[in-house]
C-alpha cells in the first residue's frame, strides 16, 4: 500500500545506533520516547486545555515544518540521484556517503511524517470539545515534543558528523597516498 508509513518509521528508527558498535543505541529509544510519553500522561492527568489561537498556531507550525522537512527530502532524493548519475567508483569513502545519505532521508521523512500526524491531531482537536479536545490536545502535544525531540537528536548527529568530516578534509586522514 503506498500510503503505508512502516518503512519511513522503520528507516528512522534503525538510525539509533551507536557509532562506535553499529548496534542498537537504547538510550535513543528511551530519549525519543519517555518524555513524549510523559507530555501525553501529564496533559491527561491533570486536563490540559489549549485556547483556540494556541491551538492553530501549534496546527500551523507542525504544518509548515513538515512541509519544509519534505523540501528536505526532495533535496535528499536529487542528491542521491546526482550521486548515481555521477556513476562514482565504489570506495570506502562513498559508503559513507550513501550511508549517511540514507539515514538523512529517513530522518527527514520520518520528522515529516510526524509534523504532518501532528498537525491533523491538533486540527481534529480545533473541531472537538470536552474528553475528545483533551485527549487530541495532549496527543498534539506529546507529538510535538517527540519531533522537538527527535530534530534535536538528528541535528546533533548532523553536526557531529560534519566535524567528523571537516576534520578529515583538514588533516587528509583517510585519503590515499600516492607515490610521487
Amino acid at each position: 500500500m503506498k500510503a503505508d508509513p512502516t518503512l519511513i518509521v522503520r528507516a528512522h528508527w534503525s538510525t539509533y545506533t551507536n557509532a562506535s558498535t553499529g548496534g542498537r543505541y537504547w538510550p535513543d529509544y528511551v530519549l525519543a520516547v519517555v518524555p513524549s510519553a510523559a507530555v501525553l500522561t501529564i496533559c491527561l492527568v491533570f486536563d490540559v486545555e489549549l485556547d483556540t489561537t494556541a491551538t492553530a498556531a501549534l496546527l500551523t507550525v507542525s504544518g509548515l515544518l513538515g512541509a519544509f522537512l519534505f523540501g528536505v527530502m526532495l533535496q535528499i532524493y536529487e542528491r542521491a540521484y546526482e550521486l548515481e548519475d555521477a556513476k562514482p567508483i565504489p570506495d570506502e569513502a562513498l559508503s559513507t556517503q550513501v550511508a549517511n545519505l540514507e539515514e538523512l532521508a529517513a530522518n527527514a521523512a520520518y520528522a515529516a511524517l510526524v509534523c504532518i500526524v501532528t498537525a491533523g491531531t491538533f486540527a481534529v482537536a480545533s473541531a472537538t470539545s470536552g474528553w475528545w479536545l483533551r485527549g487530541f490536545i495532549a496527543a498534539g502535544l506529546a507529538l510535538t515534543a517527540h519531533y522537538g525531540i527527535v530534530l534535536i537528536m538528528v541535528m546533533r548527529r548532523l553536526f557531529l558528523r560534519t566535524q567528523a568530516s571537516l576534520l578529515r578534509a583538514r588533516t587528509g586522514a583517510g585519503r590515499s597516498r600516492r607515490a610521487a
